[in-house]
């Protein structure tokens, strides 16, 4: 459980969220090796789907894989049919301790921030579990 959210920030792409999430287009460089290595098998991959209030459930289902890939496959599931539709992150944080999991996090809504810069926390993270 020690990487949840450096693995759950590493496979939100794998998810997908729709919507509008600003006009900005963000490149980032080409990674030769993943870091750290989070590649969940296809089959433990959620795919994104629509709740119940009509809105994706990305960070679930990121959250739900990353469950999967710590071998976690039941919290996985009771995750997965209690929660859905979108979330904030401390609407997810809230849920995350409701559920005694533990986890990282942090947010940032209008900069882009270079992974040089946040490598020590999800270095501190590793260390720390």
């Amino acid at each position: 459980m020690r990487q949840l959210l450096v693995a759950l920030l590493l496979c939100l792409p794998l998810a997908g969220c729709e919507g509008d999430f600003g006009q900005g287009i963000f490149v980032t460089p080409a990674v030769n090796k993943e870091r750290p290595i989070v590649n969940p098998p296809l089959k433990d991959r959620q795919k994104n789907w629509v709740g119940n209030q009509r809105e994706g459930s990305c960070v679930w289902a990121s959250t739900i894989t990353l469950l999967r890939w710590q071998g976690r496959y039941n919290t996985a599931e009771r995750i997965r049919r209690k929660y859905g539709n979108g979330e904030w992150p401390d609407d997810w944080a809230k849920k995350m301790e409701k559920e005694g999991l533990r986890y990282v996090t942090w947010s940032f809504l209008s900069e882009l921030v270079a992974l040089d810069e946040v490598q020590p926390l999800l270095s501190w993270a590793e260390r720390t579990w």
